[in-house]
C-alpha cells in the first residue's frame, strides 16, 4: 500500500485517514511519556495542563474534523489521551 506524506498529513493510494489517525496517535502517545516525566521532575499541573494543550491535544484537534465520523475506533484511542492527561493532572 503505498502513502505520502504532505504537509504533515498521511495520504493512502485508498484516500482513507486511518495511517495518519494512527501515526498522530503514536506521536500523542510518546507525548503523553513526556508529560509523565515532566510530572515527576516536579512541574507544576497549570504547566503540565499548558504542555498539554500545545503538544496534544492541538495536534489531535487540528484534523479532527477532516477525520469524519468513520474513524469512531481511532478517535476513542485519542480520547483516551485526553483521559490519560485528565488522570495524571489529578494524581
Amino acid at each position: 500500500m503505498g502513502a505520502a506524506k504532505l504537509l504533515g498529513e498521511i495520504f493512502t493510494c485508498k484516500l482513507s485517514f486511518g495511517d495518519h489517525v494512527d501515526f498522530v496517535l503514536t506521536v500523542c502517545s510518546q507525548r503523553v511519556y513526556l508529560l509523565k516525566l515532566l510530572r515527576s521532575l516536579g512541574l507544576p499541573i497549570p504547566q503540565l495542563h499548558t504542555v498539554f494543550v500545545a503538544l496534544i491535544l492541538s495536534r489531535i484537534t487540528c484534523t479532527l474534523t477532516a477525520w469524519g465520523g468513520q474513524l469512531i475506533r481511532q478517535l476513542r484511542n485519542a480520547w483516551m489521551l485526553v483521559l490519560t492527561h485528565m488522570r495524571l493532572a489529578t494524581v
